[in-house]
Formats: structure tokens, C-alpha cells, sequence
């Protein structure tokens, strides 16, 4: 096998996804659901308005993201992609030293793949993630199972997970509207307790 060197980074710009610190938010840039909806495509159940959403989220690249990003005090990043959301939320909680809490409510998901995760468009990939995260996430009551599914769900091309300064999370938010990035606050940063991810 061998190797190709495809790009320089500036050891100054670069963010980990092991730097995000206690009282730091939690800033989403993408929906969830391309993996859902992409089996769904598969067994001719998915929408045309679902498919095309999911085709732009995934055509969409994370550059602009990362260019407003870096303009703010990012503590750490990370892509969404195979892991799912729970998935590199881990990463970056394990990296980090520290736990996070997402607010299910606050994270939106592409159209359709609510209804297509209750109706078990479960990819292959979502349950590989099922099995090796669920031991490091809490639920809290009341969160349904289309929902949880959908925080595992892998994704093609995700977007990315900020952790920010509370102070300037808002700004960000602004800042990634302006230039047509459609991102949330989810959640936030706390010191480590028992559970690695709280969802609430």
C-alpha cells in the first residue's frame, strides 16, 4: 500500500476533537438522517422531498463551517459521519476528559427520517453504533426510540460538532446563519460524571 500527501495545515488552525472544556456549548451544523433515509431509498419507501434533502446535506461541504469556525474560541471538533452523532459525541467526551449533555429537542433531523426510523429503516451500520456506544449514553424518560435511533444513525458526510466558549455560542450560530449554515445549539460541556453522554 502507500501513502500521498494531499494538503499542509497550519499546526496553528487545527482543531482536536480532545480540547472541549467544561462549560463550553455544544454547537450542530448539519440535520441527522442520511442513513435512515438512504435505506429507506433503498427499499423504495423514501420521498422525493427526503431524498433530495438528504442529497444536499450530504452535497453540502463542511468548508464554510470551518472557515466562520474559525473565527470563534472552538475549544474542539469533530465531523458526524460513520459513528453517528453518539458516536463522535463519545469521541470527543473520552478525548476530552469530560461529559456531555445533548438536548434531543434542539437537534433537527432531515425530513422524513423520524417517520422512517419508526417505521424501521434501520441501516446495518446504525445497529453496529447501537452496540458500541449504548453502554457510554443515559436517556432520560420520554425520549422515543425513532429519536434514539436517529442520534446513532451513521451519516455520509455530517456535518460538524463545535464546542465553543458559552459566550460566543450565540454568535456562532449568527455567524454560520449568515452564511447559510443552518447550525444549533445542542447541548453543552460538563466535568466528567458517571455517564460519558446524557441525553435529555
Amino acid at each position: 500500500f502507500g501513502y500521498a500527501v494531499t494538503g499542509v495545515v497550519n499546526p496553528q488552525r487545527v482543531w482536536a476533537n480532545a480540547g472541549a472544556r467544561a462549560g463550553d456549548r455544544l454547537v450542530l451544523t448539519k440535520k441527522i438522517g442520511t442513513g435512515i433515509i438512504g435505506t429507506a431509498l433503498k427499499q423504495g419507501a423514501a420521498s422525493e422531498e427526503a431524498v433530495q434533502a438528504a442529497i444536499e446535506s450530504m452535497s453540502t461541504l463542511n468548508r464554510v463551517a470551518s472557515e466562520v469556525g474559525l473565527n470563534f474560541p472552538v475549544h474542539g471538533a469533530t465531523d458526524i459521519t460513520g459513528f453517528g452523532l453518539l458516536g463522535h459525541a463519545r469521541e470527543m467526551a473520552k478525548g476530552s476528559k469530560v461529559s456531555l449533555v445533548l438536548d434531543y429537542a434542539k437537534i433537527d433531523f432531515l425530513p422524513g427520517a423520524v417517520d422512517y426510523s419508526r417505521r424501521d429503516f434501520i441501516p446495518s451500520g446504525l445497529k453496529r453504533n447501537l452496540e458500541f456506544i449504548a453502554g457510554c449514553v443515559e436517556f432520560a424518560d420520554g425520549i422515543s426510540e425513532e429519536v434514539r435511533n436517529l442520534l446513532f444513525d451513521p451519516q455520509t458526510s455530517g456535518g460538524m460538532l463545535f464546542s465553543i466558549d458559552a459566550r460566543e455560542s450565540a454568535n456562532l450560530v449568527k455567524s454560520l446563519a449568515e452564511r447559510g449554515v443552518g447550525a444549533q445549539e445542542v447541548g453543552e460541556v460538563l466535568a466528567k460524571t458517571y455517564a460519558l453522554i446524557l441525553v435529555r
